[in-house]
């Protein structure tokens, strides 16, 4: 694993003057934000923040942050279904 490792990925909602903005960031390549973007787009979230965190064996954990219950299924199923995260 070495000392330094990659921080890992979030997706950050907010508003701006222009409108919505998903900000997705930390370890993931330019072609895995891109998708990650487009298939949480659709969702009605303003604003807060998801953390993917990933244990020793594999299991992606989620961290979500002023992000209303009833979108915490969704986003579970969206990134599930996703290869790498």
């Amino acid at each position: 694993m070495g000392l330094f490792r990659a921080r890992h990925p979030y997706v950050r909602f907010r508003r701006d003057r222009r409108g919505r903005v998903i900000e997705v960031g930390g370890a993931l390549s330019k072609a895995e934000r891109a998708k990650l973007r487009r298939l949480l787009a659709p969702l009605p979230i303003h604003q807060g923040e998801i953390s993917i965190h990933t244990d020793r064996l594999g299991r992606t954990r989620l961290v979500f942050a002023n992000i209303p219950d009833r979108y915490h299924q969704p986003v579970r199923n969206l990134i599930g279904n996703l290869s790498r995260l």
